[in-house]
């Protein structure tokens, strides 16, 4: 079957002296059809002692369908002393529909403490729908230990529906230990995608995350294939970026 709305939302929420996580023994579960809102949603936020994290045995399930609103949103939100991070094992899934509103945001935010990224293995993923609002929105904000930055694999993904705002929104911003992004690659069918849709802060998701600080006002040079991001010489921001990504660059006058 499916798995409803609102799993573990709210478990341990809070639980500032929670030191070591259990959650329920899922590994024979034979879930099939669609993941709910809400899965895993603030289940540990603000747990500032949990060091080690865990998640449910999913390695079993083949989930089909959609996902749905707000997965892993807020999940770790807040955990200071997390050194290690996991994600449920999606590698068997193979999602055909939509992405939800806000997938994987906040999820780690403020995790002062983390060092390496993960995402979930979206490899077999064929989403054909729509990507929500909020994709990956301030995912790691203020992770000031982290070294790597990552992203789903969106290869086999074809869009044909409509890609939502704050897409990529403050990603990294003020991950200052993050000096390369040379590695963030995007699929051919996020075409004609536009990037903080009317906002006006689409710098904040690179270059904060380089060190660049909020004073220097600098956009991205942009053509279809690649998108450049190059501090350069400061300027009125951009709010809107269209057209076609497939790999995200940055030159060497980005880094400190």
């Amino acid at each position: 079957g499916s798995v409803g709305n609102y799993f573990l939302y709210n478990t341990w929420y809070g639980c500032t002296s929670l030191a070591t996580a259990v959650v329920p023994d899922t590994s024979g579960w034979e879930v099939t059809g669609s993941v709910g809102d809400s899965f895993l949603r603030n289940t540990w936020y603000g747990c500032t002692s949990l060091v080690t994290a865990v998640v449910p045995d999913t390695s079993g399930w083949e989930v089909t369908g959609s996902v749905g609103n707000y997965f892993l949103y807020n999940t770790w939100y807040g955990c200071t002393s997390l050194a290690t991070a996991v994600v449920p094992d999606t590698s068997h899934w193979n999602i055909t529909g939509s992405i939800g509103d806000s997938f994987l945001r906040n999820t780690w935010y403020k995790c002062t403490s983390l060092t390496t990224a993960v995402v979930p293995d979206t490899s077999g993923w064929e989403v054909t729908g729509s990507v929500g609002n909020y994709f990956m929105t301030s995912a790691w904000t203020d992770c000031t230990s982290l070294a790597t930055a990552v992203i789903p694999d969106t290869s086999h993904w074809n869009i044909s529906g409509s890609v939502g705002t704050s897409f990529l929104s403050c990603t990294w911003e003020r991950c200052d230990g993050i000096k390369d992004i040379s590695n963030i690659v995007l699929s051919n069918s996020f075409n004609t995608l536009s990037l903080y849709s009317g906002t006006d802060n689409f710098y904040h998701t690179f270059y904060v995350s380089v060190g660049i600080r909020d004073t220097i006002e600098s956009y991205p040079s942009f053509y279809d294939g690649t998108l450049i991001i190059d501090a350069g010489t400061p300027t009125t921001r951009r709010s809107t970026f269209s057209g076609r990504i497939t790999k995200i660059l940055g030159t060497n006058s980005m880094w400190k």
